[in-house]
């Protein structure tokens, strides 16, 4: 399964400070300081959206939220294989093997016996196929939220920087 992840980077900068005119190594630390903050305000986001969500996966996936900082800047990623199917939901149709859903079923349902396990597991498997799941999105409007004034926060970092 594909890892949810949003890069922000020195692309992200480059309109802005190209538009200020400062290329300089102190408004590139300032800027990317400013990547960092807002890296860990879409962590922060879209963990407070999960909680409000009521995600029944709520622990794991909150625990898999990671930031990632490299040479131009940061990824932010939520590293659970099924966060993609809470942030987008799943279609009726779906197919979820019992493998898949039994560290859940061991883990919240908290049952024991292995064959109860795998009975739960494909029960849980059939309503899915047959129903699907609603998406409850966390990590791309908590992204939305945090990135709208990011070139003014960028500016006002790389004001700060420079003086």
């Amino acid at each position: 399964m594909p890892i949810m992840q949003i890069k922000l980077d020195e692309a992200k900068m480059k309109i802005t400070l190209k538009s200020i005119g400062l290329l300089g190594k102190k408004a590139k630390e300032s800027a990317k300081k400013e990547l960092g903050a807002s890296a860990d305000d879409i962590l922060l986001e879209s963990q407070k959206r999960l909680y409000k969500n009521k995600s029944i996966a709520f622990s794991n996936l909150v625990n898999s939220g990671v930031i990632e900082e490299y040479d131009k800047g940061y990824t932010v990623a939520f590293r659970a294989s099924y966060a993609w199917a809470v942030e987008f939901g799943r279609k009726a149709g779906s197919i979820v093997t019992v493998e898949e859903l039994l560290p859940w079923v061991k883990k919240k349902l908290r049952i024991n016996n292995p064959k109860m396990q795998k009975t739960v597991a494909f029960f849980v498997s059939r309503a899915i196929f047959r129903f699907g799941t609603k998406a409850k999105p966390f990590f791309y409007p908590a992204y939305e939220k945090v990135i709208k004034g990011i070139s003014e926060r960028i500016i006002n970092a790389v004001m700060k920087g420079i003086r």
